[in-house]
């Protein structure tokens, strides 16, 4: 195995003997190739943020992974650090300061660490490997995401350059009995090489190239005219992946709840109606999701479950393909549980916000911290904010009351989600519960804010303010932060 010096990209090569007819009739022993490397146990590997690749900033260690990889801090000192030495693909070392600090305090790689992404040129995205093998060594490893590489379908090997060189190599090699070496690399897999009738090397993916002629750099879709199943970006220069399926079944589903047609001819003083998701977007933006059910008095029994119908469709009809939800999601949201997500532009900042409503069966929360990890891992470089109820809490310190109902794999799964997700659970200000039961004897921290390292840092966040309740059982909850300018009147009160 080897490891590209410009991109630490693994490869193998094999270099083949032919056997000679009398070593062909020898017994073969695949024992003798050797025994298969053991996987290693103290290991971690963790998808790079945004505040992770910061030139200003360090790398965030999640707790469980720095108590299992690193050597022990010792906390006598304040704060605890220590230098750690980590040896890389090619051999170089690479020197770290390992420190536990911060409010909550957390393990940090912060000296040479900004020196290390500048240069493998990490990126929010790529991941890295940390590994602390049986010689008490501490290896590192990087895995670069896929960049975006553009379709080049015109000939960028000549026939000068290859022109069968691969082939005429190998079948001379096997013709002579002499050694012949493969390169071997599991990422490049993205394009089949297409020869055209002179042999030229033309590189295209393949899906497409069935669609192109030989002499073609382009090719169009023919989508025209009004949108109404179909996703804008059939009609936009940009990737098609399975939210344009989302998207047609939120413009079905609002089809089903109005019993109507996506596009549909008006008169002149109803044209508003011509598009079904514009129109349903203004009903529900102004709290008239009655007029898409005009006179059926069915659906207007149940209100609550017309909005949230509407509200899952809007959500599924997003432009952007980010913000529309899985059908995993779209399923759980219409089984009663699941999460909201909105995008915020903020001081040219994107923050993704997301409201989450966590069911009571077990089985169905680890299902939901699963997609929320799988969501945070799909959509890397953004900066995250999770609030609501979790229906859970961390430890027994967390609750008071009833203790007979806590599940204890439960909690220490909890705590393991918030630790793999690598957001913070900031400490709490002002009451120390926020659910209490209607006769006062138990209550709980199932409602916080968990938050991504760059959410703090941006906004200065300090903590989390839990509130006095009202009518409901829940206490409101806020975010506490300590330099932000919320404007003129009235909505200076923060300030």
């Amino acid at each position: 195995m080897h490891a590209d010096t410009e991109t630490d990209e693994v490869y193998a090569q094999m270099t083949l003997q032919p056997l000679n007819p009398d070593e062909q009739k020898e017994a073969y022993h695949p024992a003798e190739l050797g025994t298969a490397n053991k996987q290693p146990t103290n290991y971690f590997c963790k998808i790079l943020t945004a505040s992770d690749t910061s030139t200003h900033g360090g790398f965030s260690v999640p707790r469980r992974a720095a108590e299992k990889v690193f050597p022990p801090l010792d906390f006598s000192q304040q704060p605890p650090a220590q230098e750690l030495i980590a040896r890389d693909l090619h051999g170089n070392d690479w020197k770290f300061k390992h420190i536990f600090r911060g409010q909550p305090k957390r393990h940090l790689l912060t000296t040479g660490w900004s020196v290390f992404v500048s240069a493998k040129r990490l990126v929010a995205g790529d991941s890295v490997l940390f590994i602390w093998n049986e010689k008490n060594q501490l290896l590192l490893g990087i895995r670069c995401a896929n960049r975006p590489q553009h379709m080049m379908p015109s000939s960028v090997l000549s026939s000068d350059s290859m022109h069968l060189g691969l082939l005429a190599a190998a079948a001379h090699a096997a013709a002579t009995n002499s050694r012949f070496t493969i390169f071997y690399n599991p990422r490049y897999n993205s394009y089949h090489i297409f020869l055209d009738d002179y042999f030229n090397a033309r590189i295209s993916d393949f899906g497409l190239a069935k669609l192109m002629n030989m002499n073609q750099s382009k090719t169009n879709t023919g989508i025209r005219g009004t949108k109404g199943y179909v996703a804008l970006e059939w009609f936009k220069n940009m990737p098609i992946t399975a939210q344009v399926d989302v998207y047609s079944y939120g413009v079905v589903l609002l089809e089903i709840i109005s019993c109507r047609r996506c596009v549909q001819e008006m008169e002149q003083e109803d044209e508003e109606k011509a598009i079904l998701t514009d129109w349903a977007y203004d009903c529900y933006k102004d709290g008239a999701v009655d007029a898409l059910v005009e006179g059926d008095n069915e659906a207007l029994d149940d209100k609550e479950k017309l909005e949230k119908l509407v509200m899952i469709a809007i959500w599924c009809v997003q432009e952007d393909p980010v913000l529309r939800p899985s059908m995993r999601n779209v399923i759980h949201m219409l089984e009663g549980y699941s999460y909201l997500g909105v995008k915020v532009r903020w001081k040219n900042f994107f923050y993704y916000i997301f409201n989450v409503y966590f069911p009571c069966v077990f089985s169905l929360k680890r299902a939901l911290w699963n997609n929320l990890l799988e969501l945070k891992a799909r959509h890397t470089n953004r900066e995250w904010c999770f609030g609501g109820d979790f229906n859970d809490v961390k430890s027994l310190r967390e609750r008071k009351g009833r203790l007979q109902h806590c599940n204890n794999l439960e909690m220490k799964e909890f705590g393991e989600f918030i630790e793999d997700s690598s957001f913070v659970d900031i400490h709490c200000k002002g009451k120390k519960f926020s659910w209490f039961s209607s006769d006062g004897k138990a209550m709980s921290r199932i409602g916080r804010f968990l938050v991504s390292d760059e959410i703090i840092s941006i906004l200065g966040v300090v903590g989390q303010l839990i509130g006095l309740r009202d009518i409901s059982y829940h206490c409101p909850i806020w975010l506490v932060v300590d330099k932000s300018d919320w404007g003129p009147k009235p909505f200076k009160f923060n300030n």
